[in-house]
């Protein structure tokens, strides 16, 4: 099986398209595998906010968070910088990365986890939601 490494799902469009490296046959092997997480007490909520938020207040928060809390996403605006950002955060370590998207956009936040009260949002319990 061709094995090609990827960073963030950059790939080099050539090892698909083009025949550089590329085997005669080309397989892409997916397990459909349907879970309801029911179940499993995994929740979702999505906090929709207006405000730019202070990078070091918010950083901040992400320390408050619970460790049911599996997978945070979204885009939010920092006080002082031009640009959103967009935010990935997985069992404790996170990034957020600058984004060119239009005006008007929303910002959110999205929380995948357990048990999705004040505990394990810590800080972010603080904001207004939406539940998912």
């Amino acid at each position: 099986a061709l094995v090609v490494p990827a960073v963030k799902g950059s790939l080099n469009p050539s090892v698909i398209y083009g025949t550089e490296g590329k085997p005669e046959k080309f397989y892409v092997k997916t397990d459909v595998h349907h879970h309801d997480h029911g179940d499993d007490g995994i929740e979702s909520l999505s906090i929709r906010f207006a405000e730019s938020f202070n990078r070091d207040k918010f950083k901040d928060m992400i320390k408050t968070l619970g460790d049911e809390i599996f997978r945070v996403k979204g885009i939010v605006s920092f006080q002082g910088s031009e640009k959103p950002e967009i935010f990935q955060y997985v069992c404790g370590r996170y990034e957020l990365i600058p984004a060119d998207l239009p005006e008007g956009r929303e910002e959110y936040l999205v929380f995948i986890g357990r048990n999705l009260g004040e505990e394990n949002l810590g800080a972010f319990s603080q904001l207004g939601s939406d539940q998912g």
